[in-house]
């Protein structure tokens, strides 16, 4: 009856250990390992943490075909400098 339980026990170890390995897997691979690969270079510094976030500035006024087009165009310099 003890081996029963050991063996239970074992097994729920190891399940809590495999969901925490893919947990921090896809934490890993969503929201870390993207960040390196952001995009070509700029030739203006640009943060979209800093313009979303800290400025509130809507992805649309950049962004203007997202709306209707497959992909979000990327802005001119001028639209940059605007700002």
């Amino acid at each position: 009856m003890t081996t029963e339980k050991n063996e239970t026990r074992g097994n729920a170890t190891v399940a809590v250990v495999f969901t925490l390995l893919v947990a921090a897997g896809i934490v890993y691979f969503y929201f870390i390992f993207p960040a390196g690969f952001v995009g070509p270079q700029q030739p203006i510094p640009f943060s979209h943490r800093l313009h979303v976030s800290a400025k509130e500035i809507d992805c649309r006024f950049c962004h203007n075909t997202v709306g209707y087009s497959r992909y979000a165009n990327i802005p001119s310099v001028e639209k940059c400098l605007y700002c």
